[in-house]
């Protein structure tokens, strides 16, 4: 029973902010463990690219999104008790658990079409050195790509409502 309430009072929070206005069905099953969520940084424009590849390819709607900075993205990191990875990793919270830097990455690619095999074979290098691989790429990231991120994903209606945080 607090179940229910939590998700009836996160969703009541999320309307009456004004900011956000979101699927109930969504956040309950974000909330409740069942759908894959994707904390990414909103103020990096490769990680807005890499919502939109993986939101054009994932035709079966594994993984809903919200930025790490928006108010559920917030909200979420706090419950995992992740709120210092803020902007530092793209997160996977998938099957009640958190999923953070290299590991978010290929659980990702593992479960879209044409990726997969690119998932596999990275596998077979060790977590250490992926995950000093990313770091070094997230620490990088803003001198590589140049352009600014746009606080708005440009995308169709029914990709857009698969954004929390839109």
């Amino acid at each position: 029973m607090a179940r229910r309430r939590e998700v009836r009072h996160h969703h009541a929070e999320a309307v009456d902010a004004g900011r956000v206005i979101v699927n109930v069905q969504v956040v309950a099953a974000t909330l409740y463990g069942v759908a894959a969520v994707v904390l990414f940084d909103g103020d990096c424009a490769v990680c807005e690219a890499a919502v939109r590849f993986v939101l054009v390819r994932d035709r079966q709607g594994l993984f809903t999104f919200a930025r790490q900075d928006g108010q559920i993205g917030r909200g979420l990191l706090a419950r995992h008790g992740l709120s210092g990875e803020r902007g530092r990793s793209l997160i996977l919270l998938q099957d009640g658990g958190a999923f953070l830097r290299s590991e978010a990455v290929l659980r990702i690619a593992r479960a879209l079409p044409g990726t997969r095999w690119l998932a596999a074979a990275a596998r077979l290098v060790p977590r250490s050195w992926r995950d000093a691989a990313y770091d070094q790429f997230v620490r990088y990231r803003h001198r590589l790509v140049t352009a600014p991120p746009r606080r708005c994903l440009a995308l169709p209606p029914e990709l857009r409502a698969r954004l929390l945080d839109p």
